[in-house]
């Protein structure tokens, strides 16, 4: 039985693909919040470094907390960088041409190895040992 190309094509049309991000202060308050969203929902995660104060535009001004809604409006274009023109995630490559699929560091599917090795196949599991 051969796969044709329309049953490809319909597949990957039919596929959604849900990314979720958020910052660091989130994280610290609710840790491991990235891996419920993970295992709940099969949504991939990304914890950005998003900046959480406004400098006023005078010496007088003192600096301001960001609004929530400035703080989400961030994240999300932080998260739509890291994807390429075919929204497929974009490969990094950091110093000394090392590949970084993990959108440097800010894709975090699971908090231990406990966990992945109960969501992964025996090998899979195997092949990483």
């Amino acid at each position: 039985m051969s796969i044709r190309p329309s049953g490809i094509i319909l597949f990957s049309t039919e596929l959604n693909l849900w990314v979720l991000a958020f910052t660091l202060g989130l994280e610290n308050i609710c840790p491991g919040i990235g891996t419920s969203l993970w295992l709940d929902f099969d949504a991939i995660t990304m914890v950005l470094n998003v900046q959480t104060s406004a400098i006023g535009a005078f010496k007088d001004t003192r600096t301001n907390t960001a609004d929530v809604d400035e703080q989400a409006e961030s994240a999300a274009q932080k998260c739509v960088m890291h994807f390429g023109p075919n929204h497929n995630l974009a490969l990094a490559i950091a110093f000394r041409n090392q590949v970084m699929p993990d959108a440097p560091a800010a894709i975090k599917l699971v908090d231990s190895l406990r966990k992945y090795r109960a969501t992964a196949h025996k090998g899979t599991w195997n092949t990483r040992s």
